[in-house]
């Protein structure tokens, strides 16, 4: 028996109620979750270091491989190690930061990419010419070159594997070569010390080691890269030890140790610029890039200085080029100061008395002394978008120092299996790198 029917107005009401309450195919609104944001992927900035092999307390033997640790910047931590040749003396890092060389004692050259998954199969090996006596190697315009003091000559290398291409002559006592990626030119430093008649002529070793003994002053010569060939000859001041070019490509400062003074070379003219007065002893320098501040580190006044070398849109000198904003008093031996690329701060290692020295770049004085290990020699600061880290390296310790820039304090140190030759970071800020590319082998006045 079929049941009582319902009324059209009550079926009705049923069907739009249903409507309401979603049944069916209604549209319904969708709303994309929103993932909570961290901060920004940092760079893989890795720090290099190439180390002897010494047990603790032991002298490290000539004929026992080098060794090159990776560091990675965020952790602290060692990520990669391979060995390279024996007894590497010293160590460059392309402009790029993406290859690396040391030079080692069985005259030998070792080539390797930075790279976290670094393995000793991928360390290349060069056999160099017997006559070479290595001063410095420097990683420029995608060359190697070699100061080969032995034959008063700059040794040319270039290709995988590395391998010799030529020699330009230049003046006695090459130390050292300063130029920039894809440069139109290089510059040799030649100390230019007297000759030793007690050995038939040869230079005397090492004379700007002691560098008030030394009167005459050196030269600098420049070698065309499309051609390495010497273009022209500049003087500079006495026992010119070290170089940097500006990034720009348009000044070139040579550290004369023996008189006090930067000689400075236009290289858009390929001609001596000016000389600029500083404190005893400059040793080493590194640019504030925005600023354009050299910053030189004068080891035998224990002092740094901050001169203006900024230029106009021509890139002729600006009128306050040359002028020295500041002379810092530091700690003993200032052998090497490290630039923080944000204008923050300055950080000298102090070789003398085993310190750093952390400098405030707007008020030019010394704000903290950090006691470090070993008497150091390398420094070089590093920089994210978040902190910063200066890494301290000394050639009496095994130990790598790290300092957190935020605090000023030594948050970290890594263990390295002997004591360190030389260290270079990949790239120094997120911006760029402030390309050091050229190695310090001490002697002939480099400390």
């Amino acid at each position: 028996m079929a049941g009582p029917k319902r009324p059209l107005l009550a079926t009705c009401g049923l069907l739009i109620l249903a409507a309401v309450c979603g049944c069916g195919s209604t549209y319904r609104p969708v709303v994309a979750p929103i993932n909570p944001t961290g901060p920004a992927p940092q760079p893989n900035l890795l720090v290099s270091v190439v180390s002897l092999q010494n047990p603790p307390g032991q002298p490290a033997l000539a004929a026992t491989p080098g060794v090159v640790t990776i560091l990675d910047f965020s952790g602290d931590s060692i990520v990669a190690q391979a060995y390279v040749g024996p007894g590497p003396t010293g160590f460059a890092v392309s402009a790029d930061g993406g290859s690396a060389y040391t030079v080692n004692n069985d005259n030998t050259l070792s080539s390797f990419g930075v790279s976290a998954n670094l393995m000793t199969k991928s360390v290349q090996v060069t056999t160099l010419l017997p006559s070479t006596t290595t001063s410095n190697i420097s990683a420029v315009s995608g060359a190697i070159y070699l100061a080969n003091a032995a034959q008063n000559e700059i040794d040319f290398l270039t290709g995988t594997p590395v391998s010799f291409k030529q020699s330009v002559a230049v003046g006695l006592g090459p130390v050292t070569v300063v130029g920039i990626s894809a440069g139109q030119r290089v510059y040799a430093i030649s100390q230019m010390v007297p000759l030793d008649q007690n050995t038939g002529g040869t230079v005397i070793p090492g004379a700007c080691s002691n560098p008030t003994s030394v009167s005459t002053p050196g030269n600098v010569y420049t070698i065309e890269t499309s051609t390495n060939t010497v273009s022209n000859v500049i003087p500079a001041g006495i026992c010119p030890v070290y170089g940097v070019a500006s990034p720009d490509n348009r000044r070139v400062f040579i550290l004369n140790r023996g008189d006090g003074t930067v000689t400075v070379i236009n290289s858009q003219t390929n001609s001596f610029d000016r000389t600029i007065k500083v404190g005893a002893g400059p040793v080493y320098a590194e640019l504030y890039q925005t600023a354009s501040i050299l910053v030189t580190a004068n080891y035998d006044s224990n002092t740094v200085n901050f001169i203006d070398v900024s230029t106009d849109v021509y890139g002729n000198d600006s009128p306050t080029f040359g002028n020295v904003l500041a002379t810092v008093p530091v700690g003993f031996h200032p052998a090497t100061v490290a630039v923080m690329q944000d204008g923050s701060r300055a950080y000298t290692a102090n070789e003398g008395d085993g310190t750093v020295s952390v400098i405030d770049m707007t008020s030019f004085q010394v704000k903290k002394i950090i006691p470090v290990i070993g008497h150091p020699r390398s420094v070089a600061a590093v920089s994210n978008s978040l902190i910063g880290k200066v890494y301290v390296t000394s050639p009496n310790s095994s130990q790598v120092t790290i300092i957190r820039t935020d605090t000023d304090t030594v948050t970290a140190t890594v263990q390295l299996p002997g004591n360190v030759v030389e260290l270079h970071p990949s790239a120094q800020a997120t911006g760029g790198r402030n390309a050091i590319n050229t190695s310090r082998i001490p002697g002939s006045g480099t400390p």
